[in-house]
């Protein structure tokens, strides 16, 4: 007698379970999310990491216990065959075979496809890629679309999805049926406007089609839309395929290779390292293609947020590459597990011996030997070897302009910027900026041109130019979405909370900081969880509601130093005075420099300034009014950014102007207020204008004088009106107070 027909499971659309005809349902949809992350995993999950899926950070004190309810009842409902629900001392997980998960089938079936149209059977490619989209029955994981765990997979698949779309369309074109390609191609490239590829199938079906006009008029859409969007031409291949219809070149009839169904190809700046480094590969094939497989695999988890699993990664690529002798791959993957010169998302101390052995071990490759010094200086600099790391930043970047290498330029330029945020070179980062820019169009390098418009966002918004700060956000979500990059991606969700910070509605906020944590969580970078919690700090300190993270702000304390600062401003906003100027006293004993000194790049030193100068003026600290006003009055004029969050909180003038009142200088601190409350409306900041006006009238009551009491009350009637239309509920309770 037969069994019972194996369990079938459904993510390519909502999410399914099925037994031969019947349809399973479960009893509640904590059931459905604790069975789909196991799905999406593919491994096993501990409680802790599946209590994270069903509560997030606020788990109740029964979660164990109800994960336990849970799964017990996940196994009555899928119970009929074998047991599928399996636990063992690393947590539960699911054993099926491909089969029964359409996702796994889906992939199975692309990359059969490739290996048959590689072989040189179309036809039966072709019917293996009807089947995969055949699959697709709505958006990967509808149901679980606005759950953390599920969004590296559904970014994956939809990846995976365009791929064997591709691929299906190229073979309908090379198969002799132009016209239908060319009908499909057209509400395809309308739904991705970006795709050079895809567009590239819909060009070439065109002119095949006959229709040479529309061909090249397809072109110049594409064309006029890179540039209007990214700034950027189309790539060499699609300059030539508009050339080749022109000349009616015979290459316009030769079959298309069809992609390989693979994340995307690495940036430029990873091509450019792998051909520098293909000459020096020297082990046995075998050895030599597991590292190079190593190293994409390594640079895929990275770039899909994965960064554990991409140290992992890197990790074995470079213990296989030293057993095997082979530097370039060694180099490569020193590399991938430094990460990035600007992504600190390991979270651990990089390996400085390993980059060090690397450049020994490369003595004649200087492109390589640049970018290796070049990450070299970044990690000296962030453990406090700052003149060491500045020397050999500059020392890259001078070897790489000598050396007239574009690539290596750029990166060595990316790790310039990370260790010099010092407000003093603020001109200096811009010209940066706008040269990594350059360098990413000249390289079509969409990685560096992403990073280039990063940091610049940054810089502007430092500046007080909120108009080119939004812009940059613009730009640089167009780049993010054709990168896939997560940590990109985090960036820009970020910056648009900052944004809404500023202007307001505070509200417009909540979401996106909540979204920017759960992004955070994904990454698993202390980087991006403490930068998501200095958002979240903003937020709650508009919305009056710090003491709902008080615990959380004081448990990072002594892990950044952006929090040890932030320490006293919340003990301040608390009104607990006694602590605020407890903790004020020891970080003013040395006059700062202790503290100030902790941001060994300077990276939020304006804003931990303005805090200080904040929480003086509070607590009537006249003594260390001057030393606090001459700090910070060679940036008058520029917001106060707190970057790891990258919000402003408040303009530089505003906080000078509270000092020169606590000085006793009216004239000056009246010049002060007036250019920060001019600087407010020129941006369109209502947020930081209802702040600045609140404290320009706390300085008039202080100072006392002809008309202060009238100009105040003013003041703090403007406040007021605006932190009700705004919903600055911390600042109307100050009010009150």
């Amino acid at each position: 007698m037969g069994g019972a027909p194996p369990l079938r499971f459904g993510l390519l659309g909502s999410f399914t379970i099925r037994r031969g005809d019947r349809s399973l349902a479960l009893a509640s949809r904590q059931q459905r999310r604790v069975l789909a992350a196991l799905l999406v995993a593919d491994r096993s999950m501990t409680p802790d990491e599946l209590i994270d899926v069903l509560w997030g950070e606020r788990p109740p004190a029964t979660a164990r216990g109800t994960l336990q309810t849970h799964v017990s009842r996940l196994r009555t409902t899928l119970a009929g065959g074998p047991d599928l629900l399996a636990n063992d001392a690393s947590g539960y997980r699911l054993e099926v075979d491909a089969d029964q998960v359409d996702t796994r089938r889906f992939e199975l079936l692309l990359g059969t496809a490739s290996a048959v149209a590689d072989d040189g059977r179309p036809t039966e490619a072709q019917r293996l890629l009807t089947d995969a989209l055949a699959l697709w029955r709505g958006p990967a994981l509808s149901d679980f679309r606005y759950e953390p765990f599920a969004q590296n997979e559904i970014a994956r698949l939809e990846r995976l999805r365009l791929v064997a779309l591709e691929q299906h369309l190229a073979l309908e074109l090379d198969g002799g049926r132009h016209v239908e390609a060319a009908t499909d191609l057209e509400t395809v490239v309308a739904e991705h406007p970006l795709h050079e590829d895809l567009h590239a199938l819909y060009i070439t079906a065109l002119y095949r089609s006959g229709r040479q006009a529309d061909a090249l008029a397809a072109y110049q859409r594409l064309r006029e839309t890179l540039l209007d969007e990214l700034g950027l031409d189309p790539t060499p291949g699609l300059r030539r395929l508009e050339q080749d219809i022109l000349d009616h070149d015979p290459r316009m009839w030769t079959p298309i290779r069809s992609p390989a169904p693979s994340d995307p190809s690495p940036p430029p700046s990873v091509q450019a390292l792998r051909s520098w480094l293909e000459p020096l590969a020297v082990p046995p094939l075998d050895d030599r293609i597991t590292c190079e497989l190593l190293l994409a695999r390594g640079e895929g988890q990275r770039r899909g947020g994965h960064a554990q699993e991409a140290r992992q990664t890197y990790a074995a690529a470079v213990r296989l590459a030293a057993a095997t002798g082979s530097s370039g791959q060694l180099a490569a993957g020193a590399l991938g597990l430094a990460g990035p010169p600007e992504d600190t998302s390991y979270g651990e101390p990089l390996d400085e011996a390993l980059l060090e052995r690397a450049v020994l071990a490369l003595p004649d490759h200087p492109p390589v030997v640049t970018m290796l010094r070049a990450r070299l200086a970044v990690s000296l600099i962030d453990r406090g070897d700052t003149m060491r790391g500045n020397d050999m930043a500059d020392a890259a970047i001078a070897f790489a302009r000598s050396a007239g290498d574009p690539a290596s330029l750029a990166y060595a330029l990316r790790a310039r910027h990370r260790t010099w945020f010092d407000p003093a070179a603020l001109e200096e980062r811009l010209a940066l900026d706008d040269e990594l820019i350059e360098l990413g169009l000249r390289l079509d390098d969409l990685d560096v041109l992403a990073w280039g418009r990063r940091w610049r966002t940054i810089d502007v918004l430092e500046a007080g130019d909120l108009a080119a700060f939004e812009q940059g956000i613009d730009d640089l979500e167009v780049l993010a979405g054709r990168l896939h990059d997560s940590f990109h991606w985090w960036g820009i969700v970020v910056r648009r909370a900052g944004l809404a910070l500023l202007r307001g509605p505070i509200d417009k906020a909540e979401p996106l900081v909540l979204d920017a944590l759960a992004l955070a969580e994904q990454i698993q970078s202390p980087y991006t969880m403490s930068a998501s919690l200095i958002v979240l700090w903003a937020l709650r300190w508009q919305q009056g509601r710090l003491d709902e993270i008080a615990d959380a702000v004081l448990r990072f304390e002594g892990l950044s130093d952006v929090f040890t600062l932030l320490i006293p401003h919340l003990h301040r906003e608390l009104g607990e005075r006694d602590e605020a100027a407890r903790l004020y006293r020891e970080l003013a004993a040395d006059g700062f420099a202790g503290a100030l000194a902790g941001d060994r790049i300077g990276v939020s030193r304006l804003c931990s300034l303005a805090m200080l100068g904040d929480v003086a003026c509070y607590l009537h600290a006249t003594d260390d009014g001057e030393a606090l006003h001459a700090a910070l009055a060679p940036f008058a004029g520029r917001l106060a950014v707190i970057h790891p969050g990258l919000t402003a909180v408040a303009p530089v003038d505003q906080v000078l102007g509270q000092l020169s009142a606590l000085l006793g200088d009216r004239r000056s601190s009246e010049s002060h207020f007036t250019a920060a409350l001019a600087l407010c409306g020129r941006i369109d900041a209502p947020v930081l204008r209802a702040r600045t006006q609140v404290a320009y009238a706390e300085s008039l009551l202080d100072l006392g004088g002809h008309d202060a009491a009238n100009t105040a009350e003013s003041l703090l009637e403007r406040a007021r009106l605006t932190a009700v239309e705004l919903g600055l509920l911390g600042l109307e309770r100050r009010l009150v107070r």
